[in-house]
């Protein structure tokens, strides 16, 4: 499809949308049908879909006993062009697509640590997630939290490294800070403390 013909299509679903906003909705849901839920929705597509459902977050944290008895806990800052938080800390995660198995949800999270994942352990949930627009891309949701072993340690730069968990570095994602880190904390002491 070439510039022209996709200006015209937004320029007709946008008048659609002014005037019979039920045609404008049936029409988005038929485009909609016509995207495979087995293959990446790509990020544009996929934020704009869980504004209008409920997502389920995978949340990884990989935690360990430093010195002194300090537990330290494995954080990466996220991108600055991020949809979310941008250039904030936050422990790795991932959004469960419909297609994933545990598999592909692992893969991608490892790709985030630089090493492999030995084994995740449901540490709790983090509970429901109602966020105004504007407040977080991805709209309402549940978070997992799992406490994660890894195979080695993560890479580590100016943008990956472990914080102890009293101190986490700032900007942290508010969610991260509690309840998501303090969750994982907590089953970390009932296993290896």
């Amino acid at each position: 499809m070439d510039h022209r013909a996709m200006f015209d299509a937004m320029k007709f679903l946008g008048q659609l949308r002014e005037e019979n906003y039920e045609e404008y909705k049936n029409t988005v849901a038929q485009l909609l049908a016509g995207v495979d839920s087995y293959k990446p929705l790509g990020t544009q597509l996929y934020l704009a879909v869980c504004q209008h459902g409920w997502g389920n977050y995978f949340e990884s944290v990989a935690l360990r006993a430093g010195a002194n008895g300090v537990i330290e806990v494995f954080m990466t800052k996220r991108d600055e062009k991020d949809p979310d938080w941008q250039g904030y800390w936050h422990v790795p995660g991932t959004a469960l697509r419909y297609s994933d198995t545990e598999e592909i949800a692992k893969a991608r999270l490892a790709r985030e640590y630089g090493v492999p994942i030995l084994s995740l352990i449901r540490a709790g949930d983090a509970g429901f997630g109602w966020f105004k627009k504007g407040d977080e891309g991805r709209g309402p949701g549940m978070s997992f939290v799992f406490n994660t072993e890894l195979e080695g340690e993560p890479m580590l730069n100016e943008r990956r490294g472990w914080f102890d968990v009293e101190h986490l570095p700032k900007p942290t994602v508010p969610s991260h800070i509690n309840p998501i880190i303090p969750i994982a904390v907590k089953a970390f002491r009932h296993l290896h403390l």
